[in-house]
């Protein structure tokens, strides 16, 4: 089996955002409602990563969203919080500061605690998985495997290019935390950004199609190689492009992916189960009290 969660990082107005965002709200909404429909028209399911802004602002939407299958989880740009540096760049305790003052607005908001998690620009060193599972949160995608972005404290070159379970005193290594990360969908050996060497990532927007399918063909057959115990397709974007508008740009894309994915599944004779990463997380815990890595 091949899992594809759809992720939508969804992020504060633009003015407010060191790394940008939508300009305006009723964009943000049209966007994050958009990606669901276009998904589930399909079979696919989204997961939103959502900043605390966010969250309070769309509180309503999100929950209606969540009843209709969709999965929510707390999105952190520490930065745009008030902080002086990117997650990975924390110490253990500002970190844990951090990461609990988000995930508190972010409750507060929806009346509920947020499960999965993902730091901005994918910020992240070896406190943080520990971190996480302290405060409860089961799973995150929060790597792009051979991503070097130092300016940002993202440094994943090592690390596991499927989803697995997380060390406690190495993010680059698999281990016995209750935190399972599931790492977006990257390209072994083409590069974004040869400078700080970040890999051609599964992002929505930005690239061609001929582009979208060797990042999926390539993240694909890496894993297969590395004998991956659970297989997984993750792509993401951002709520700062239209999706409810069928004839833009940026939908025939998000279109065009799910037709590569389910091509490159059915071509590899295997099945596609078009789940979010809670439920990706759910097959994992189900594998493990089973007895299977």
């Amino acid at each position: 089996m091949i899992h594809t969660a759809f992720t939508m990082d969804c992020e504060q107005l633009n003015e407010n955002s060191s790394d940008g965002g939508p300009r305006d709200w009723a964009l943000s909404e049209r966007s994050i409602v958009g990606f669901a429909d276009r998904l589930q028209e399909r079979g696919f399911l989204a997961t939103y990563f959502i900043v605390p802004q966010a969250a309070q602002q769309h509180a309503a939407l999100f929950l209606e969203l969540q009843s209709a299958g969709c999965e929510l989880g707390l999105h952190l740009h520490t930065l745009d919080q008030g902080r002086c540096e990117h997650l990975g760049g924390m110490g253990p305790g500002e970190q844990q500061r951090s990461l609990k003052e988000a995930s508190d607005r972010w409750s507060n908001a929806l009346g509920q605690s947020p499960r999965a998690f993902r730091a901005g620009n994918f910020s992240a060193n070896d406190h943080t998985f520990p971190i996480l599972a302290d405060l409860g949160f089961t799973h995150a995608s929060n790597s792009v495997p051979k991503r070097r972005y130092l300016s940002r404290r993202a440094m994943w070159d090592g690390s596991p290019p499927y989803p697995y379970w997380t060390h406690p005193g190495n993010r680059l290594l698999e281990g016995d935390l209750s935190l399972l990360n599931v790492p977006v969908a990257c390209h072994p050996s083409k590069w974004r950004d040869p400078e700080q060497t970040v890999p051609y990532e599964l992002r929505i927007e930005g690239w061609e199609s001929h582009q979208h399918r060797e990042m999926i063909v390539g993240s694909l057959e890496w894993q297969s190689a590395e004998q991956a115990r659970i297989v997984a397709c993750v792509p993401f974007t951002h709520n700062t492009h239209d999706y409810a508008d069928p004839n833009a740009e940026i939908t025939k894309r998000l279109e065009g992916v799910m037709d590569l994915i389910e091509a490159q599944v059915e071509r590899s004779g295997r099945q596609l189960v078009k789940t979010t990463l809670g439920g990706l997380h759910q097959t994992a815990v189900q594998r493990k009290l089973r007895g299977e890595k």
